[in-house]
């Protein structure tokens, strides 16, 4: 069983083989470790027990997720009496969660690496169409209450986020937006 062993730590620590053709020009990156392959190893475990600053989630990310699941919670049984069209509902409010982290995230970092200011304006306009859809018509609602204005406030609230987020990637931190790097057609 030994030798097993033996044999399964040198397939994963030994470099790739080379590429040929045109898989050639693109950078080869080498096989992960096999201990990093197993989450339950002590040499997995170690960094989890760090305390360093940065590690793990910080408490407005806890928090962030503790205040959408309670309000999701919340309009599910009360506002949409579990019925299952709240499941559109659900979706917009995860969606607003998902601008929220992506802002707390540029806040944190102090910068705009790695956000797409052609995609938070793509994002923009696709929810001022949808929110013009669902404001003055009926196209695109839930059927149960959660659809009367539960939905718009989620997608207005998203809407702010993105703007947010969008004038914070090009003008606050406009020095560090890969704008090169942004090669959304």
């Amino acid at each position: 069983a030994q030798a097993q062993v033996a044999f399964d730590l040198t397939l994963y620590t030994t470099p790739p083989p080379p590429l040929s053709g045109v898989l050639a020009s693109r950078t080869a990156y080498p096989r992960p470790r096999f201990a990093a392959m197993l989450p339950f190893t002590a040499a997995a475990a170690a960094p989890a027990r760090a305390t360093k600053p940065g590690r793990g989630p910080q408490k407005p990310v806890l928090g962030a997720y503790a205040l959408f699941a309670g309000l999701a919670f919340a309009v599910y049984h009360f506002v949409a009496d579990g019925e299952f069209s709240a499941i559109v509902t659900m979706a917009v409010i995860l969606q607003c969660l998902a601008m929220l982290l992506l802002c707390l995230q540029s806040l944190a970092s102090g910068s705009a690496v790695g956000i797409s200011a052609r995609s938070l304006g793509l994002e923009a306009l696709a929810l001022c169409c949808r929110l013009s859809s669902t404001t003055w018509l009926n196209g695109y609602l839930p059927m149960d209450d959660s659809g009367d204005w539960v939905y718009q406030a989620f997608d207005a609230c998203t809407l702010l986020l993105v703007v947010s987020l969008l004038s914070r990637v090009l003008l606050k931190h406009g020095a560090t937006y890969e704008q090169e790097a942004d090669s959304l057609p």
